[in-house]
């Protein structure tokens, strides 16, 4: 991936699942598709309380039919370490993204169910949601 400076990243190459262009962040059809969007960024690290608050609050979403999308920032990228998180990427109606570089740095391995990004994304996150909710 080229940074401003022209030069290739070798923290976060375009191969290894990060979105590299405006689109590739599977956030179009959430702009697009019916119903309410509840964004959420989560950057407590797995023990917090707030993870429990934002499973609830994801639950709720879906019972009510709404989509929830999910953005794990700084510690809260330690959250997919957890079951209960990681399982959520793979329910319908929930998308689950993860800060490529919070997980590097916190050698939270890549795979499974969350869609490993850049901030960019969690802006366009923030732009598709009716809601959003920050977990600090």
């Amino acid at each position: 991936m080229k940074c401003k400076t022209g030069e290739t990243s070798t923290l976060f190459p375009a191969a290894g699942g990060v979105p590299a262009r405006p689109g590739e962040d599977g956030l179009d059809s959430a702009r697009m598709s019916g119903g309410r969007k509840l964004g959420i960024l989560l950057a407590t690290p797995e023990e917090h309380a707030n993870t429990e608050t934002v499973l609830a609050l994801v639950r709720a979403c879906r019972a009510r039919g709404d989509e929830a999308l999910v953005y794990l920032v700084d510690d809260g990228v330690r959250n997919l370490l957890r079951e209960d998180v990681a399982a959520l990427g793979a329910e319908s109606g929930v998308r689950l993204y993860c800060c490529a570089h919070g997980a590097q740095t916190r050698g939270v391995p890549r795979g499974g169910p969350a869609l490993f990004c850049g901030l960019y994304t969690l802006h366009s996150l923030v732009g598709a949601c009716d809601r959003f909710l920050a977990f600090t």
